[in-house]
C-alpha cells in the first residue's frame, strides 16, 4: 500500500482527499488558488515589513513537509498569517508597508511561541480528537474572528487601491464582480469565483481605460482598436442587422469576440509592464537605493504632487514620453499598412 492516496478521478459532488478533479478544472482550481494565497504569502510579510522572498521560499518549504508527513491527505497550502499583521505592527511599531522592520526580533519571540502552542495542539488533537475543537471554536466564532482580521486590514486595503477616484471606483466594481458570480452563477463557474471575477473586472477595465480613455488608459490601444476594425468587412455587420440584430447583440456576439484577440494583448501587455516595472522589483529588491527606473520616477512624481510642483510633474512626464513617441513615430507606417491588424486577426 503507497503511503500517499491513489486519487481518483470524480466529475460532480464533494471531492474527498482522496478523490481529484478532471485536469482542465484542476489547472484553473489551482490557478485560482494562486491568485487567492499570493495576498497571504507575499502581502502579509510586506505589511509587516519582512522579507517576502524568504517567505515565499519558506511557504513553500512548509507546505511540501506538511504535505509528507499528513501523506498527502490534507492537500492544504502554507501562507503566511494575516492574524499577525496587527500584532506585529503594534509589538514593533512598524508602518504597514514602509520597507524593511527594523524591529523585528521584538516580534520573533511571539511568533515562535505561537508556532510552538500550534505544535502543542496538534498533538493534542492527535490523541483526542477534534471534537473538542468544533464545540469551544464553532463556525460562528471562526467566521468572527476571520471577518475581524479583514476589517482591521480594510485601511491598509483602501489605501493601496490607488490617489484617483477611478480606481477607488474599480476596486469597489471589482468586489462587486466577485460577489456577483459567487451569488449568480452554479457549478464551476461558482467555484472559480475569484478567477472569474477578476478576469470580469479586467475586461471592464480593458474596455474603460484602454478602449475609452478614463482613468488614463493607453493612448495607442483606441487606435489598434480601430486599426483592427476597419479591417473587417463591413458585411459582417450588415448581415446581422439584415437578420435583425439590434446594436446590443452585435457588440455581445459581434464585436466582443472580434475584439478578444486586442483585449487579450492590452492585458498580457499592462499585466507584463505592471509585473516587470514595479511588482517584482518591489518582491526582490529590498534597499531604496536599488530600485529601478520606474519605481523611483512613480516616487519622485508622488512626492512633487505633495509639494504642488506642478510644472517639475509636466516636465518628468514629457522626458518620459519622449521614447513613446520616437517608437511610435518609427512604427506608425506599420499599423497604417494593417501588418499589426492582420497578425491580430491570427
Amino acid at each position: 500500500m503507497s503511503y500517499f492516496p491513489t486519487w481518483k478521478l470524480k466529475t460532480e459532488g464533494v471531492i474527498a482527499p482522496d478523490e481529484r478533479l478532471p485536469t482542465g478544472q484542476t489547472i484553473a482550481l489551482g490557478l485560482q488558488h494562486v491568485v487567492a494565497m499570493f495576498g497571504s504569502t507575499v502581502l502579509a510579510p510586506i505589511l509587516m515589513g519582512f522579507d517576502p522572498n524568504l517567505a515565499v521560499l519558506m511557504s513553500g518549504i512548509g507546505t511540501l513537509i506538511f504535505f509528507a508527513l499528513v501523506g498527502g491527505h490534507v492537500p492544504s497550502y502554507l501562507g503566511s498569517s494575516f492574524a499577525f499583521i496587527g500584532v506585529v505592527i503594534a509589538a514593533t511599531g512598524y508602518a504597514a508597508g514602509t520597507g524593511a522592520n527594523p524591529n523585528i526580533g521584538v516580534a520573533l519571540g511571539g511568533i515562535i511561541a505561537c508556532g510552538a502552542v500550534y505544535a502543542l495542539v496538534g498533538l493534542i488533537v492527535m490523541f483526542t480528537g477534534v471534537q473538542w475543537i468544533e464545540k469551544l471554536m464553532p463556525p460562528v466564532v471562526t467566521g468572527a474572528v476571520v471577518a475581524v482580521i479583514g476589517l482591521n486590514l480594510a485601511p491598509t486595503a483602501v489605501r493601496s487601491v490607488g490617489g484617483t477616484d477611478f480606481n477607488a471606483w474599480m476596486a469597489v466594481l471589482t468586489v462587486l464582480c466577485v460577489g456577483g458570480v459567487a451569488v449568480f452563477t452554479r457549478g464551476l463557474l461558482q467555484k472559480l469565483l475569484i478567477l472569474v471575477g477578476l478576469g470580469l473586472s479586467y475586461l471592464i477595465y480593458a474596455l474603460l481605460s484602454n478602449v475609452l480613455g478614463i482613468g488614463g488608459g493607453q493612448a495607442g490601444a483606441m487606435f489598434l482598436f480601430r486599426t483592427f476594425f476597419t479591417q473587417q468587412p463591413a458585411s459582417i455587420f450588415e448581415s446581422a442587422k439584415m437578420d435583425g440584430a439590434n446594436d446590443v447583440k452585435i457588440f455581445i456576439y459581434l464585436v466582443l469576440p472580434l475584439a478578444f484577440p486586442i483585449l487579450l494583448l492590452n492585458f498580457v501587455g499592462t499585466f507584463s509592464a505592471q509585473y516587470n516595472d514595479y511588482l517584482w522589483p518591489g518582491l526582490v529588491i529590498s534597499s531604496a537605493d536599488k530600485r529601478t527606473l520606474m519605481p523611483v520616477i512613480q516616487s519622485v512624481v508622488e512626492l512633487l504632487e505633495s509639494m504642488q510642483q506642478r510644472g517639475a510633474q509636466y516636465a518628468i512626464y514629457v522626458i518620459c514620453s519622449v521614447p513613446l513617441i520616437i517608437t511610435t513615430a518609427l512604427s506608425l507606417k506599420h499599423f497604417q499598412s494593417g501588418d499589426f491588424a492582420s497578425g491580430m486577426k491570427l
